[in-house]
């Protein structure tokens, strides 16, 4: 069997599991659990799916609670979690932009890229060189 499956089975056991162990939370708990474990792990590559698992639910109710408790869907959240981060980096760093995405949670540069430009009408590289230029004004 490969490792991944092996993981897998592993992951969606102890889930299992602990659902059986662990006292029921209350909704306001889980929206308050939702938000911090996508704070924690947006690096990484999580799904809807996935998360939903994580937290013992079927994605498409997941999917409705997460957006009636946060006013945001899923996906719309963990791309705010993402684009902050990768601006941060933008600001403070001098890493290169396949970087950034990478260390952002992005599936690839080009689809940071694409989402970045999106939200804010600039590509990464003219927000970086937009942000050294007022750095240097600011320091004259």
């Amino acid at each position: 069997m490969p490792a991944f499956s092996k993981f897998f089975i592993s992951f969606s056991l102890k889930a299992w599991l602990l659902r059986l162990v662990l006292p029921p939370r209350s909704k306001l708990e889980d929206s308050i659990s939702f938000t911090e474990y996508l704070a924690a792990h947006y690096k990484e590559h999580i799904t809807l799916e996935s998360v939903s698992e994580h937290f013992g639910f079927n994605p498409t109710y997941f999917s409705r609670m997460f957006a009636k408790k946060t006013g945001r869907n899923f996906n719309v959240y963990l791309s705010s979690l993402r684009l902050d981060h990768a601006t941060h980096l933008l600001e403070t760093t001098t890493s290169s932009i396949p970087d950034i995405s990478e260390e952002s949670g992005f599936s690839s540069s080009r689809a940071f890229i694409e989402m970045f430009k999106k939200v804010n009408e600039l590509t990464p590289k003219q927000y970086r060189d937009q942000c050294s230029e007022h750095q240097k004004g600011s320091s004259l």
